[in-house]
């Protein structure tokens, strides 16, 4: 494997709130799946002590985004650019694990869902416009990731405060430490014949998961971490004639500021990821799957998204009004999880043909912008195909299709990130040997690596045993 041929000088850091973003994307983005919908029925079925399982896999998750913000923020290239030079092959692999599971709407069946709850009508018409509708706001910006970040920051601040009202309103705090107290053994091993299928979901859709966790470098690239700060953004062609393709990145030469600059932009990436991803996604969690546990933890829950309407109709009870927070609370998130699947697809297939060579430098019809907005509008037709010629009026079988694939693609490129980093820093080491011996921005401590191991091991026994059960 080669490293970018070219040196600069790494910019100054910034502190991390300053570079808030990719962090809040991430969290948006997870919150639709893992969160609202798997993890409740997980716990009202055995016990919040899942939920202890859940936070090691958002911290599984942490250890990822963070290790492909490591490569952009050394090199300026996107983590596919990496695999890339690792092995050619692995983009191609990508392209098909970032739209097969994608490909099925269940984000915007489960949002339109809750749209029928407060105002009737058909779930698949209120779906299919809700396709569109984030369609239009991904697609109408200059920029094609600052839209995005406004959209899903704003969504998402809102969703938080939702689910802290209801939260507040039901007293679900009291059942706070049923995390602990509602482990038995009779839980575990009742935990244990849940659904092959059902369990890697939700390993897979507890944080972003899937190939969501590597657009991290993309995000990381367009607010200028590191190296990245040189690479240009990804425009809209409609509304920006100069379409500037890139080039090959650049690494640093390891001397002592450049050494420091890197140390403090790999302390704030970290920050970054851990309190807007890490520990806002930990929150989400526990709060989503307590107040499930508290609204029907002592009756017969129901299972899917009639566990949802299960809470609601407890609330409705008491109060109407929280009622009707909590559906909208229910909508708003899973429409951000929709906002961000569909961006992390065109990314990553913008992102692949710029790497095999179909992106013209200088083409509007061929620019990177260009084939992101031609995949968004490809998905959305290809949703509304789904929605309309399958007759799929409930996402549950559309979000486990998705969970299955993309914990399989997780196994793909856990192993792919983890030998991308023993190529890189063999790499490192032999351009700069007389350098600056010591440093080597691709030495993970022994930690790091092992939490890769773990992630490798995780997701392919999920994914061979997924395989077994199918054949």
């Amino acid at each position: 494997m080669k490293l970018p041929r070219e040196s600069r000088d790494l910019p100054p850091a910034k502190n991390w709130l300053y570079l808030a973003g990719p962090g809040a994307i991430m969290l948006a983005t997870s919150l639709g799946s893992g969160e609202v919908y798997f993890w409740p029925n997980i716990s009202v079925s055995f016990g919040a002590w899942v939920l202890v399982i859940g936070f090691m896999a958002i911290g599984l998750q942490y250890v990822i985004n963070t290790e492909v913000s490591r490569y952009t923020i050394t090199t300026g290239e996107t983590i596919i650019e990496g695999f890339n030079r690792l092995w050619r092959p692995i983009p191609w692999a990508i392209l098909l694990f970032c739209t097969l599971p994608w490909v099925w709407p269940g984000w915007s069946m489960g949002g339109a869902t809750a749209l029928s709850w407060l105002v009737g009508g058909d779930p698949v018409f209120y779906g299919v416009a809700s396709l569109v509708l984030a369609g239009c706001l991904l697609s109408l910006g200059r920029s094609l990731y600052k839209p995005l970040e406004i959209t899903q920051m704003l969504l998402i601040g809102i969703a938080i405060l939702a689910v802290l009202a209801v939260f507040g309103y039901v007293k679900a705090y009291t059942r706070l430490p049923s995390i602990v107290t509602s482990l038995s053994c009779d839980r575990i091993s009742a935990f244990g014949k849940i659904d092959i299928l059902v369990i890697l979901s939700a390993f897979a859709f507890c944080g972003a998961g899937g190939t969501i966790n590597l657009t991290q470098s993309h995000y990381v690239k367009e607010k200028g971490f590191g190296m990245g700060s040189f690479s240009p953004p990804l425009l809209n062609p409609v509304r920006e004639r100069s379409q500037r393709a890139r080039v090959e990145g650049y690494v640093f030469s390891p001397n002592a500021a450049n050494v420091w600059k890197w140390f403090k932009w790999w302390k704030e990436a970290r920050s970054e990821q851990c309190y807007n991803f890490f520990l806002i996604g930990c929150v989400a969690l526990a709060l989503l799957s307590i107040l499930a546990v508290k609204l029907v933890g002592d009756a017969e829950p129901q299972t899917n998204m009639a566990l949802l309407v299960q809470e609601m109709e407890v609330i409705e009870k008491t109060s109407g009004f929280f009622s009707k927070v909590f559906a909208v609370l229910v909508m708003l998130i899973f429409f951000t999880s929709e906002i961000g699947v569909l961006d992390h697809v065109c990314r990553l297939t913008a992102d692949i043909a710029h790497c095999k060579g179909i992106v013209r430098s200088g083409s509007r019809r061929l620019s990177e912008g260009a084939i992101y907005l031609y995949t968004l509008w490809a998905m959305i037709i290809g949703g509304i195909a789904i929605l309309l010629g399958l007759n799929i009026d409930q996402p549950p079988r559309l979000l486990v299709t998705a969970g299955v694939l993309s914990g399989i693609a997780m196994f793909v490129y856990s192993v792919a990130i983890f030998v991308l980093n023993v190529m890189a820093g063999r790499e490192w080491k032999n351009r700069f040997h007389q350098d600056n011996a010591s440093f080597n921005p691709f030495a993970l401590p022994l930690w790091r690596w092992v939490v890769l191991a773990i992630s490798c091991i995780v997701f392919g026994v999920f994914s061979i045993l997924v395989v077994l059960s199918k054949l």
